[in-house]
């Protein structure tokens, strides 16, 4: 990785990759943070002009109160863009799907119509600049839409006296994603406060006290970060320091694992250039840890070797096709049926390694995968898999405490950490505490990095 760079601060890094030629001005964005608050009396004077001239613009009298809530998240987080790069934009979502019963933006009480109207009252006020998004079916990819706050904005907020400081993070610890009724709708489902969900509040409040005073940037150059962006199709939003758990399926033991960091968005390769308070960092997992729960669960003895390896195929091949045979297993845990499975793995390898595999080659491999794991074959397409990631965010939960109860910080990425590198063997530590008081067997830990970016 080579000598550790000096801790920036968020605008410059930045300002020194927009610099980058080979970003394209789209590219130069990062998702949307609705997140972003503000008790600064100046902000909420911005947030009254704005909701004003919305009304004005629009031919009303006022404005309905739930305009405010995106009003706010709309001009805050652009101020908060600008501060860190005047050229940076916030990519968003228009579409409705991202807005139906129980999807995130509606879970978080945001309205696609009232969204969308407000950012273009804002552009035609001029006070933002925006461009549209698309999707391209054949590909599976596709680009939201993009807004940047344009200097009036900026103006409104300097003059009122906020700076970017003003603007905080605030977010709920726990979220709770819609189940499907008998019809198959989905219904959105509060999170009910008892004692088992307010401790888990607690804890999620003690991980991100540590968070939040913890430094984690990315060295890298400027060819580094326009590489970053490019895979990624916009910028990592530095500011997103905290985590929060997501449970599934309108229950509290479905999914429970922690979001929310900017470090857990980039791949394995980038992560390898971070540096937490200045120091390198390590990541360690468990390995293949969904199988191994799974075994533990049904009493039984994994197999040897790699969990994702076929004995009929060569130990060449195995390695050629170990990511395929990874996504294939992890999607047919999490499918209901063989068929879902193996189109999600379809989908999944084209975007992420950009490469077809037929239907036909899969339901081989499916076929192998069961041959070989048969005490838990019952498992693939069976759904199972969201009861797993609870099983593993209770580890993370665990780890995570212990490691804070130390003042070792550690970002969660599912079933691996990442810690400074001096940390490792505390982490290492941590995690086997964690799976034996559980589990009560060894499990196998693998370091995923330092390693080089190719």
């Amino acid at each position: 990785m080579g000598e550790a760079a000096p801790i920036l601060s968020t605008s410059s890094i930045y300002s020194q990759a927009s610099r980058h030629g080979s970003i394209s001005p789209l590219d130069w964005s990062r998702p949307m943070d609705v997140h972003k608050m503000s008790d600064h009396p100046g902000a909420s004077l911005v947030v009254n002009q704005l909701m004003a001239e919305v009304a004005a613009l629009l031919g009303r009298g006022k404005l309905h109160k739930r305009y405010r809530q995106h009003v706010a998240a709309v001009a805050l987080d652009l101020f908060s863009a600008w501060s860190d790069d005047p050229a940076l934009y916030v990519a968003y979502p228009r579409g409705r799907d991202y807005y139906g019963v129980g999807e995130r933006m509606a879970l978080l009480h945001f309205d696609r119509d009232i969204l969308t109207t407000v950012v273009d009252s804002m552009t035609t006020l001029g006070y933002t600049e925006n461009n549209g998004g698309y999707y391209n079916h054949v590909t599976s990819r596709g680009k939201q839409a993009r807004m940047r706050a344009m200097d009036r904005l900026a103006a409104l907020m300097l003059s009122a006296k906020v700076a970017a400081g003003d603007i905080v993070r605030q977010h709920d610890e726990l979220y709770l994603r819609a189940e499907k009724d008998a019809k198959g709708k989905k219904v959105a489902m509060p999170v009910q406060e008892t004692r088992k969900t307010a401790t888990m509040r607690r804890n999620v409040r003690i991980i991100n006290d540590l968070l939040r005073k913890t430094s984690v940037r990315l060295d890298l150059d400027d060819a580094g970060m326009a590489e970053l962006v490019g895979v990624l199709g916009h910028c990592p939003d530095f500011r997103c320091d905290t985590v929060y758990r997501v449970f599934n399926n309108g229950v509290m033991n479905r999914g429970g694992r922690f979001y929310g960091h900017w470090a857990q968005g980039i791949p394995c390769r980038y992560r390898a250039h971070l540096l937490i308070n200045g120091e390198p960092a390590t990541e360690y997992d468990f390995s293949g840890l969904h199988c191994r729960l799974l075994y533990a669960q049904a009493g039984a003895i994994p197999p040897a070797g790699d969990m994702y390896s076929l004995p009929n195929l060569s130990m060449d091949d195995n390695k050629a096709v170990r990511d395929v045979l990874k996504t294939l297993w992890l999607a047919a845990i999490n499918a209901e049926t063989d068929d879902a499975a193996i189109r999600a793995t379809q989908r999944g390898v084209r975007q992420e390694f950009g490469v077809t595999v037929s239907q036909g080659e899969l339901q081989v491999w499916l076929a192998g995968l069961r041959e070989r794991h048969a005490p838990i074959a019952k498992y693939l397409g069976s759904g199972a898999g969201l009861g797993l990631q609870y099983l593993d965010s209770l580890l993370a939960e665990g780890i995570l405490l212990d490691l804070a109860a130390q003042d070792i910080p550690a970002i969660p990425v599912h079933d691996s950490f990442i810690v400074p590198l001096s940390k490792g063997p505390e982490l290492v530590a941590a995690m086997n505490r964690a799976w034996t008081a559980r589990y009560g067997i060894a499990i196998g830990i693998d370091a995923k990095y330092p390693v080089p970016l190719s």
